[in-house]
């Protein structure tokens, strides 16, 4: 991100630097800025980025093994000692 738009749904979330990675379940791996816009738009109401905040890096070695599960409850219980 360069810059964010002053009063879009981004402000306050993402800040300039952050690098998007992800649209949806689509890396921007190769997508044009005109291909990355057309998925944010196409997103409708709900939108899921993947952002990574800091030095640049690169990530095209990583490979999604599937969903994280994680239950606050439980990590709650284990923060309080019950």
């Amino acid at each position: 991100m360069q810059q964010i738009e002053h009063g879009s749904p981004a402000q306050g979330q993402l800040v300039p630097g952050d690098q998007i990675i992800g649209i949806g379940h689509q890396s921007t791996r190769g997508l044009t800025h005109m291909e990355a816009n057309s998925l944010i738009k196409g997103a409708g109401n709900v939108l899921h980025l993947t952002i990574v905040r800091g030095p640049s890096q690169d990530f095209s070695h990583i490979k999604p093994t599937g969903p994280i599960k994680f239950s606050p409850w439980k990590y709650n219980q284990q923060q309080n000692h019950y």
